[in-house]
């Protein structure tokens, strides 16, 4: 069972951080919250700069799973190491399903800002691919990216407040039981 955070701040991998308020004030799952920082940490840890984009994608029919999402992540990380040379992609994504009768994923990716600083190619190609599924078009919410450099704390809170938003409470748990509400990549902090 994952554990409720309603207040912050929070402690993650040596940062203390704020904790902004939550939809309708029922808190974020302190699990996908550490995933976040964790995949943030590790993947500034390779590279002096990120470029972290949010974007949501719906699906047209409900899933009881998540392996279109997979599937997707694994197209999208062989296609940006192809035409970007991006060789880490780094992710947090949740699934949420409230009233309605199908889920969404709302999705963070974090690349080497080095090589791109800004989304639109990034966000031109998750379109391409989800959208060549027969899936709706990705929602590109406004202010859909950060550059954060390595060591600016000021900047790291505000992506850790954009990309807290995937924690919340609200609107997670419609689904079966053994299927996942968030998902990340795996890349570790180096020790």
């Amino acid at each position: 069972m994952k554990r409720v955070v309603k207040r912050g701040p929070v402690e993650m991998n040596g940062r203390c951080l704020r904790l902004p308020q939550s939809k309708g004030g029922e808190g974020h799952y302190r699990e996908i919250l550490q995933a976040t920082v964790t995949q943030l940490d590790a993947l500034q840890a390779r590279h002096s700069r990120l470029l972290v984009v949010v974007l949501r994608l719906s699906v047209w029919e409900y899933t009881p799973d998540n392996a279109l999402l997979s599937r997707f992540i694994r197209k999208l990380r062989k296609r940006l190491k192809v035409k970007f040379n991006q060789e880490q992609l780094a992710y947090v994504w949740c699934r949420e399903q409230d009233i309605g009768e199908k889920q969404h994923y709302h999705l963070a990716l974090m690349l080497n800002g080095n090589k791109n600083r800004h989304p639109k190619r990034v966000i031109e190609l998750v379109e391409e691919i989800w959208q060549g599924w027969n899936q709706p078009k990705p929602y590109t919410p406004k202010n859909c990216y950060y550059l954060l450099k390595r060591g600016d704390e000021r900047q790291f809170q505000k992506v850790f407040d954009r990309l807290s938003y995937l924690a919340k409470v609200a609107t997670k748990g419609q689904r079966p039981k053994a299927t996942n509400d968030y998902g990340s990549s795996r890349f570790r902090l180096a020790v």
